[in-house]
Formats: C-alpha cells, sequence, structure tokens
C-alpha cells in the first residue's frame, strides 16, 4: 500500500513539473502569430507593399543626382584675419592697401541711393484712421482707442465713456496712415524726386590719392574674427566639409516613406508591443 502511495505520488510531481515547463515555455512566446521577440517585446508586420526602383548609394554616402557623395565633417575655428595686403600681429592688422581709382557717385541735393539722389520734400502729414481695427473705436489724440460695452454704474478703472461705450485710454493702438499723394514715410507724406548722380573717378572714404592710386595706412587695426577651415575643407554652415569620394549612384530598390525599411525588394513597416 506504501509503495502504491509513493508511486501516486511520484507521478503526479512528475505531472505538475511537465505543466510548468510547458506553461514557462509558452511564457516565452507571448506574442501573436508570426510575431518576432525583439528587446523583450513583440514585433509585428504591421504594412508593406512593393519597393520601387530608384537610383541608391551605399550607407554613409549623399545622393546628388545621380552621384554618391562622402564627406568628412570637422568643427570651424575661430581665427584673425586681415584685409589683403596687411599683416596680422596677434590680433590687430598693419600695413598698407593699395587699390585702383573707383567711380564714386555724389548728390548735390538729396541723399544718395546708388546711382541715384532722392530729393524728399515733406507735404504734410498723412492721414490716420482706426478702419483696421473692429468697431467701437474711436481716434483720439493721434491714437486708436478700442471700445467696451457701458456697464451699469459707468465704466470701470477710469475709462473714458462715450456714448453707450468705455474707451480704455491706457492701451492706445497704432493707426493706419495713407496718403492722398505722396510717399508714405512713418506718419508724413513726401515728395520724391529722382535724378541722377553725379560720377567722378576717385577713392573711397578713408583712402587717399597717390600716383593715381587710393592708399591708405593703416596701424594696429582691430583684426577680424571669422571662422576658418583647415586646408582642404569647405566651410558650409560654420562646418569644415571636404569631399573623400565621389562615384555614379547605382540602381535598386528603395522606401520613399522613412517609417518603412526594405526587405526582400519590399518596403515594411513593423509595430510593437509589450509582451502578454
Amino acid at each position: 500500500m506504501k509503495k502504491k502511495i509513493i508511486l501516486l505520488i511520484l507521478i503526479a510531481s512528475l505531472f505538475l513539473i511537465g505543466c510548468g515547463k510547458e506553461k514557462e515555455e509558452n511564457s516565452e512566446n507571448d506574442c501573436p502569430e508570426n510575431a518576432i521577440i525583439e528587446n523583450n517585446k513583440c514585433k509585428i508586420k504591421a504594412e508593406e507593399y512593393e519597393a520601387k526602383q530608384g537610383l541608391i548609394c551605399e550607407e554613409e554616402y549623399r545622393l546628388e543626382e545621380d552621384r554618391c557623395i562622402l564627406e568628412e565633417f570637422k568643427e570651424a575655428v575661430k581665427k584673425y584675419v586681415c584685409e589683403e595686403g596687411l599683416t596680422l600681429n596677434d590680433d590687430t592688422c598693419s600695413g598698407t592697401i593699395t587699390k585702383e581709382l573707383a567711380t564714386i557717385y555724389s548728390c548735390k541735393t538729396g541723399s544718395l541711393d546708388g546711382k541715384k539722389c532722392n530729393t524728399k520734400t515733406l507735404i504734410g502729414d498723412a492721414k490716420a484712421s482706426c478702419s483696421i481695427y473692429p468697431d467701437p473705436v474711436i481716434l483720439e489724440n493721434g491714437n486708436c482707442y478700442l471700445g467696451l460695452p457701458l456697464l451699469p454704474g459707468g465704466c470701470e478703472n477710469g475709462d473714458m465713456q462715450r456714448g453707450e461705450w468705455c474707451y480704455n485710454m491706457s492701451e492706445p493702438k497704432v493707426p493706419e496712415y495713407t496718403c492722398k499723394r505722396g510717399t508714405l514715410e512713418g506718419s508724413k507724406c513726401y515728395s520724391i524726386k529722382v535724378t541722377s548722380a553725379t560720377s567722378a573717378k576717385g577713392c573711397e572714404e578713408g583712402y587717399k590719392l597717390s600716383n593715381k592710386k587710393c592708399v591708405k595706412t593703416v596701424v594696429d587695426e582691430k583684426a577680424t574674427l571669422e571662422l576658418a577651415c583647415e586646408t582642404g575643407f569647405e566651410l558650409v554652415d560654420s562646418k569644415c566639409i571636404k569631399i573623400v569620394e565621389d562615384v555614379p549612384a547605382t540602381m535598386g530598390y528603395i522606401c520613399e516613406d522613412k517609417a518603412f525599411v526594405l526587405e526582400n525588394n519590399k518596403c515594411v513597416r513593423y509595430e510593437y508591443q509589450k509582451k502578454n
């Protein structure tokens, strides 16, 4: 009898151990059918479509038209530079700059604008209007003020009453200005006459005429601090770039949407879920 009891206990133990292993094995793959376990999550194929053919480059290369460009990047450095003809000494420039005679434009009256002279004559004040703001609005002392409905007991916070409206005079709004004739500048109207500037051969400001040349002597002028790259690199948007390789692109399969990855000439999008 004792032998039968011991045998039954052994059989029951083996059965329980087997169930435990089965449960443990099942728990290792608690993902939907056809899913893959990745980083302890269920990786599920959500969508796929046929990839398109197009020009491709190897990883790290940049596609530009029909070329694959491999670039090297370096940080730009700041250094002092001098105008051509000057010598750099620490952070200052000294020397002599010589230039050819230049065409200098000038105006007898008015202001110089390129090769033209603008003579400006005041016509008068521009017309102010508050039409750009919603009603109710008033124009007072050259400013616009917006109104609020009059409440029983009068206007609040010292607002000014006009009819059935209260106006906060501490919050002025800029009006719109227009000119019937002339050109608007600020709140004034001007008549502007444009004429050709007078031209002559001469030297720019700071230069002196010497032997038919324009000469400027510079002593300890502050040098300009600029971003620079080492030889072989080009400065582009504050970065130093050098083309290491430039090769033709090849035909291959591509996925235009970055949410998809290329697998066996198909574009596939995956979703991730926590294991059950």
